[in-house]
């Protein structure tokens, strides 16, 4: 199901950019999302 955010973008664009943003704060926190980030 595609839930319309007010801004007009959908919950996948949504998750495009926040997923994004975590991998970049495990990867920055965690040093095993580091180390998987090196391959």
């Amino acid at each position: 199901m595609v839930q319309n955010f007010p801004d007009g973008t959908t919950g996948v664009d949504q998750l495009n950019t926040i997923l994004p943003r975590c991998q970049d704060l495990v990867s920055t926190y965690h040093p095993l999302g580091m180390t998987s980030d090196r391959r």
